[in-house]
């Protein structure tokens, strides 16, 4: 294991879903897994004492819940950067989740080494969403609010033109 590996908890409603997270990031020395939990509720009232530098958790809700939750959990662990974890490789969702303040997006049907590499780049203090999501990489680098047409897929921009 590496002298410093980033500590990370995971926020998973799903049972089946989070013990295969769970063990895959197990398997990676350069983690070490210090929560795999059910609910966004657990996450807060653990938040204080795992101190996690890196948090997977489920974006199946994103909006002002989400917002509120990761305002919240930053609050009560603030060197925590904070990762989506959606249902696809899905923009829309991605850039959500950023503008929420997720410092990361990954989805479930990707393979394991875009999880890593989302995982690292965001536990190396950058911004990072799954390779094949599309949002806009200015965003991703000032993290401010898209404008309401970078919303738009490209063939809904093309009828708007």
């Amino acid at each position: 294991m590496p002298e410093n590996p980033f500590r990370v908890a995971l926020i998973e409603e799903v049972a089946l879903i989070r013990a295969a997270v769970a063990c895959l990031l197990g398997t990676w020395p350069e983690l070490e897994l210090v929560a795999a939990l059910s609910s966004r509720e657990e996450g807060l009232i653990l938040a204080r004492t795992l101190a996690p530098s890196l948090l997977l958790v489920s974006v199946r809700a994103t909006g002002a819940g989400m917002a509120e939750f990761i305002t919240s959990y930053k609050n009560a662990s603030p060197p925590t950067l904070v990762i989506g974890l959606g249902e696809r490789e899905d923009s829309r969702t991605a850039a959500e989740a950023i503008r929420c303040g997720c410092h990361g997006y990954a989805s479930r049907d990707q393979d394991e080494g875009k999880l890593r590499h989302v995982l690292s780049e965001v536990g190396a203090g950058r911004y990072a969403v799954t390779p094949g999501v599309d949002v806009p990489s200015a965003f991703l680098r000032a993290s401010q609010p898209l404008s309401p047409l970078d919303a738009l897929s490209s063939r809904e921009r093309q009828v708007f033109s």
